[in-house]
């Protein structure tokens, strides 16, 4: 008896040694199951800063790189920019590798001034989310990239801070970015241009010219508190503009005539009284600009050899009233200037016609209800006054203006290829020039 419980003692202790290895199994394994997940989820969901140099900006991504947004996630990546240089630099931040279902937005705060810099819900195109921004040297910016997922949405990208400062990209290179070159619909000097025509190619002294023709859309500029409109890209890459939304009041020429002179001498642009008081006004209200704003070409037909009922037509008036031959190659006087006026050759371009009304192209602007001075000349009449060209506020030509009558002014700069532009060159989003 005695024996037997020994037994049955012995089988308890054996079958309790047996359990209690089995908990001691399923224990360490559940641990290292956790261990492992948990070790999972942080090398997953653990951003690793990355340090990245580009020239003198030394870029941290604080949360890595790789951007992966899905579903109704809201996802912040902080991203600081130093500048180790003493002069400032600028900068783009871009979203490379984008793939999107739509919808998801982005806001980019600067952190160091508490405010939003930009909010847009972004598209495919949107590769370029903070372009040309500023950094003074020896100073850092802090940015967050907040994203704003939606019920069905994705978004996956890197980001990337390139160094503006050393890119070569100009102002013309963005605006044929921008848009398609494409072929004139309507028959230049033949045909107003009611719609949007696009960019078209053409040749002028420098070489390839690019123009704008009809009922454009995304040619604004804006400078400071002026809205000016993209004419054309010049051969040599500058970008010619027109202002958009406020006229001046000058006339082209107040001098007395030099003994001796020919009456066309009064047309020499670099003489001319507008001259002085154009680069006046540019230095006045342009002047955070004049490092972009570079010497151009400005073409004056400076010839009369038309006789026609005792008024002496000039080579403009041959040119576009007896054989439509509109050119953006000067066939009369080049003068280099900082400012100056359209050419009619130019508005026959955009999309003007001598006698047709056009107000449904980007020349056409409803505020401006007088006629506007050209730079190119007209006759010399049987009185002796000279008289240059104009453009109606409906967007055909007048009847002239004489040299040293006050008139409209629509004041013409070239931007140059040193400029750093950002923008789409909507009204909406125009093209800024930030340097």
């Amino acid at each position: 008896m005695i024996r037997m419980t020994k037994l049955f003692d012995m089988d308890n202790k054996y079958k309790f040694f047996i359990v209690v290895m089995l908990v001691l199994f399923f224990l360490v394994i559940s641990v290292s199951i956790f261990f492992s997940l948990f070790d999972f989820k942080k090398k997953d969901d653990t951003p690793i800063a990355v340090v990245l140099s580009d020239g003198d900006l030394v870029i941290n991504y604080n949360d890595g790189v790789d951007v992966l947004v899905k579903g109704t996630q809201s996802v912040d990546y902080q991203v600081s920019i130093t500048n180790n240089s003493e002069s400032r630099l600028y900068y783009s931040i871009l979203l490379n590798e984008l793939m999107l279902v739509p919808s998801v937005s982005l806001e980019i705060r600067d952190e160091e001034d508490n405010i939003v810099l930009e909010y847009e819900s972004l598209a495919d195109s949107d590769d370029e989310v903070l372009p040309l921004y500023m950094v003074e040297g020896l100073e850092t910016v802090r940015y967050t990239l907040h994203f704003e997922g939606g019920q069905k949405s994705e978004l996956q990208a890197k980001i990337h801070v390139i160094n503006e400062s050393n890119s070569s990209r100009t102002f013309a290179d963005l605006i044929l970015l921008n848009n398609e070159i494409k072929t004139n619909e309507t028959r230049i000097g033949t045909e107003i241009a009611t719609s949007d025509e696009g960019l078209i190619a053409g040749e002028d002294d420098n070489g390839i010219s690019y123009y704008f023709r009809g009922n454009v859309a995304n040619n604004y500029v804006l400078m400071g508190d002026y809205s000016f409109r993209i004419v054309r890209i010049n051969g040599d890459g500058s970008v010619r503009l027109v202002l958009e939304d406020e006229v001046l009041m000058a006339p082209y020429n107040t001098n007395t005539l030099e003994e001796g002179k020919e009456l066309s001498s009064l047309l020499d642009y670099s003489k001319a009284s507008l001259n002085a008081y154009l680069e006046s006004w540019a230095k006045t209200y342009l002047q955070d600009y004049t490092q972009a704003i570079i010497s151009g070409d400005f073409c004056v037909d400076m010839s009369f050899s038309n006789y026609v009922n005792g008024i002496n037509y000039s080579t403009s008036y041959d040119r576009i009233y007896l054989y439509n031959s509109p050119s953006l190659k000067c066939e009369g006087t080049r003068f280099k200037a900082k400012i100056g006026l359209l050419s009619i050759d130019e508005v026959i371009m955009a999309g003007a016609v001598k006698d047709k009304e056009n107000k449904d192209y980007y020349l056409y602007n409803s505020s401006i209800n007088s006629p506007y001075l050209l730079a190119s000349s007209y006759f010399i009449n049987s009185e002796n006054t000279l008289y240059l060209m104009r453009m109606d506020f409906s967007g055909k030509m007048g009847e002239g203006i004489a040299v040293n009558e006050e008139a409209i002014i629509r004041p013409v700069i070239n931007i140059g290829v040193d400029a750093k532009v950002k923008g789409k060159g909507t009204k909406s989003n125009p093209y800024i020039i930030v340097s």
